[in-house]
């Protein structure tokens, strides 16, 4: 089941803090996932308004949250032998923890780093093997690589000279496509995927020392459909990645999340040689009338209901010839007719606008 979390000034959930978010969280991180129970996930969202990171279990209450002085621009979080790590970014900040004992520690800003993290858009850890060697890191749409140290049992930290520099280009093959967020693969680190946000493109790309070659890339077209086959994939402003760490598709393929501006999440089989589309969660816009056509059309046609289904008049359909359509939502001008009441062979009754 899906869940929204908005969040609450005083939650009681997390010791009365503030756990709202104010803005859209730009980066997650998933922890306790792979142990075998689903139950027990957390997902880490950051709130660049909020100056905050809020953890909330799958069934959407807060669990923890970590205040800052600054924006936070971007998180990550991975696992190595056995202990969940975040690291998190921001414009003079760079924040460790680990999610298993609660060590926490703020790491050394200065150098290269710092131009780096004050415009980051997405962070990445490799540590295929259990160790982590690289924090990657997107500005401006380049990427950017640092070592980090540490030990699984304590923290992470990057170094603050980089490593490696990644120029992105909108059409060669040896490059990525300008990046918004990134994600590395969980079972090889030469392999790392990009997400284009000016492209329309997801990407997966080879490292060979300081240096990519493009092996795939999807999003054959910019528009707001829905993607139904893997004949033409529709991605629209990708926003952000996962790669699945448990869950695989109905053939038992690995595979990669893509969230877009459609808004879906467009689901690829990450281990195929073109990245092969496999599910889509959500899809494009429609208007509320189409949506409410489909959603009667799908009840009235259903052989299963033993019962009759009524249809109410919702807020958005408020409004007549005479009352304009926001007046008659909230009150200012009216209300139409049939929110006085009705009768014949319909429930009598009276409707409420919804609020």
């Amino acid at each position: 089941p899906s869940v929204r979390f908005r969040g609450l000034a005083s939650d009681p959930n997390c010791g009365g803090r503030d756990s709202v978010l104010h803005s859209n969280p730009r980066s997650l991180g998933i922890a306790k996932i792979g142990d075998g129970d689903t139950t027990n996930d957390i997902i880490y969202a950051n709130d660049p308004t909020g100056k905050k990171i809020v953890a909330i279990d799958v069934d959407g209450k807060c669990e923890d949250i970590i205040t800052f002085s600054q924006e936070i621009k971007a998180l990550t979080v991975r696992q190595f032998g056995g202990y969940d790590h975040l690291i998190a970014v921001g414009r003079n900040t760079i924040y460790s923890k680990n999610l298993t004992t609660g060590t926490a520690t703020d790491c050394s800003v200065g150098g290269d780093i710092t131009l780096r993290i004050r415009g980051a858009t997405g962070i990445a850890l490799d540590g295929a093997d259990g160790t982590p060697e690289y924090l990657y890191i997107v500005s401006a749409g380049h990427i950017y690589r640092y070592r980090v140290s540490g030990a699984n049992a304590n923290n992470y930290c990057p170094s603050t000279s980089r490593n490696a520099f990644f120029r992105h280009h909108n059409t060669r093959n040896d490059r990525h496509r300008k990046a918004q967020a990134i994600e590395m693969d969980t079972d090889s680190d030469s392999i790392i995927y990009v997400a284009s946000r000016t492209r329309h493109k997801i990407q997966k790309l080879t490292i060979s020392g300081s240096s990519f070659t493009s092996t795939a890339q999807r999003g054959e077209s910019r528009q707001k459909k829905a993607t139904t086959g893997d004949a033409k994939v529709y991605i629209f402003r990708p926003m952000g990645l996962f790669v699945g760490r448990v869950n695989e598709s109905a053939g038992g393929n690995k595979l990669i999340y893509a969230g877009d501006k459609k808004p879906s999440i467009e689901a690829f089989d990450k281990d195929a040689g073109n990245m092969t589309w496999e599910n889509a969660v959500g899809g494009s816009r429609t208007t509320r009338l189409k949506g409410a056509k489909a959603a009667i059309s799908a009840v009235v046609s259903d052989t299963s209901l033993t019962t009759g289904a009524n249809f109410g008049y919702g807020n958005w359909s408020a409004g007549d010839r005479h009352i304009s359509e926001r007046n008659a939502h909230w009150g200012t001008g009216g209300v139409p007719n049939y929110y006085h009441g009705w009768s014949g062979t319909a429930t009598d009754g009276k409707s409420v606008p919804c609020r």
